[in-house]
């Protein structure tokens, strides 16, 4: 039970580490405009209309990598489940993603991979999972007889 608890722990903290680190390396080669404030809904409208493709790109990679990364993360804690374990961190993702969507204007094909690139991330982490045998039991003691 604890074990599960923290797999799921480590894959969502790996998840957001990844996120985070892939989109701090956007921003060197794409950083905000002078004078656009994140908190500033207007100003931040107004810079997605403008947006480069290649800061969208950096974004892209940050969900699709982060949904990897944390699936295998809590796969390779739990040894065990790999599909639910995925499904639990690229959920959390998909949530995510789905609230910056929402929040901003984005163009139409950047929703679709995005959506469609966290979908398939989780499917490519369960593959991994099992090749890497994620899922076989973990090997505890045996009580003897």
């Amino acid at each position: 039970m604890i074990r599960t608890i923290a797999a799921m722990f480590v894959g969502l903290a790996t998840a957001l580490f990844v996120v985070t680190f892939v989109r701090s390396i956007g921003l060197k080669f794409y950083p905000l405009p002078e004078g656009v404030d994140m908190a500033n809904a207007e100003a931040l409208a107004l810079y997605i209309e403008t947006i480069p493709t290649g800061a969208l790109l950096f974004s892209l990679a940050s969900w699709w990598l982060g949904t990897l990364a944390g699936g295998l993360g809590a796969c390779s804690m739990a040894k065990e489940k790999p599909a639910f374990f995925t499904f639990i961190v690229g959920g959390a993702l998909l949530g995510y993603v789905s609230k910056a969507l929402r929040n901003s204007d984005y163009p139409a094909w950047f929703n679709g991979a995005s959506v469609l690139g966290v979908i398939v991330s989780m499917i490519v982490c369960v593959a991994l999972a099992k090749w890497f045998g994620f899922d076989l039991p973990s090997q505890r003691p045996q009580a003897e007889a």
